[in-house]
């Protein structure tokens, strides 16, 4: 098995453990909801999407609503480091989740861990 450097959301719990087959969301940013056939392919998955423009909140609760039971948001390339150039708000190296500056309501409805890679 492969282990990789992820960061997650300060909305994830910092025990959360997620084993599963991992899917590449289509369409792959996950900006707006999936199509029903797509939807299917995500059940007792973890969904990898791209950045892209969409709130992180929006892609965990389409995720969450197709039956994923974890989302990690894929980087553009542009974070060199996990850090507030990459996500504001928090920096990963000191034990800080990233959009710890998000307003809380935007996240009360994702259940699902959410997780970012540069």
């Amino acid at each position: 098995s492969q282990k990789y450097d992820i960061w997650r959301s300060h909305w994830t719990s910092s025990h959360a453990s997620v084993h599963a087959e991992a899917v590449v969301a289509n369409p792959r940013y996950l900006n707006n909801a999936p199509s029903p056939e797509d939807a299917g392919t995500f059940v007792g998955k973890i969904v990898f999407a791209v950045r892209g423009s969409v709130p992180f909140t929006a892609k965990a609760n389409y995720a969450q609503m197709t039956g994923a039971l974890a989302l990690v948001v894929v980087g553009d390339g542009s974070c060199a480091d996990y850090d507030q150039r990459c996500l504001p708000g928090a920096q990963k190296a000191n034990g800080e989740g990233f959009a710890a500056i998000d307003v809380k309501s935007h996240w009360d409805g994702v259940r699902i861990p959410v997780f970012f890679i540069k």
